[in-house]
């Protein structure tokens, strides 16, 4: 998939009409906005990085998968509301975070969905630190230990969120409001961990109609 990328900004696109189509469109919106190709290329990276691992050693080396997996996207949006990086420094680092919050949130709502596919994001080293051991995760023990490793986890995403959420500050338009509501629901989501006691392996929490409400609400008044 690189190599169609590479060989369509130089101007070569796939001889399939179909795929040519979409990387032309995709070079198009890359040029119209001046978006860094490097966005793309860590969008890749991770996906490749999905194909052959499927557990993390320590809590650094997660970030880094969120770095190329998750912030990313969050940069594409700033760019298509106008924003570029080499000028607006500070947002793109604000919408870092945001975005590390989303996926490390993603991941603890997850943790029976992705066990299912002998999948672990919770880092060696914060099981270790808290006595608990891969094997008790695959058998589902919701133990005090791992209660007070999940709320690690959650405080540690949160934090990430109360630092990013200023963005919503700096930007104008529809934008603001659509960064409130993506943080609010985040922030629900691990408001409801918490409701069930850091319960993921034998509850999965979700946002309902009600808490889709309250976060268009709340973020409409701000």
């Amino acid at each position: 998939m690189e190599e169609l990328l590479d060989s369509s900004l130089s101007g070569h696109y796939p001889a399939d009409d179909d795929t040519e189509k979409i990387f032309r469109a995709l070079v198009n919106t890359i040029n119209e906005l001046s978006i860094p190709d490097i966005e793309f290329r860590k969008l890749l990276k991770a996906f490749r990085q999905d194909c052959v691992k499927s557990k993390y050693e320590t809590l650094t080396e997660l970030l880094e998968y969120s770095d190329n997996s998750a912030n990313p996207v969050g940069h594409l949006v700033l760019n298509v509301f106008g924003y570029e990086r080499n000028k607006d420094t500070d947002l793109f680092k604000l919408s870092d975070k945001i975005c590390t919050a989303l996926q490390l949130t993603n991941f603890w709502q997850d943790v029976s969905i992705d066990l299912a596919m002998s999948r672990i994001y919770i880092p060696t080293e914060i099981m270790l630190k808290f006595g608990y051991y891969e094997n008790m995760l695959f058998g589902k023990v919701e133990n005090d230990d791992f209660r007070r490793m999940m709320s690690e986890l959650v405080t540690i995403t949160q934090n990430l969120f109360n630092e990013g959420k200023v963005l919503s500050g700096r930007v104008n338009g529809r934008l603001k409001y659509e960064l409130r509501a993506t943080v609010k629901g985040g922030e629900r989501i691990l408001r409801k961990i918490r409701r069930i006691n850091y319960g993921v392996l034998s509850e999965r929490v979700k946002i309902n109609k009600f808490d889709k409400l309250s976060i268009l609400t709340s973020s409409l008044i701000g």
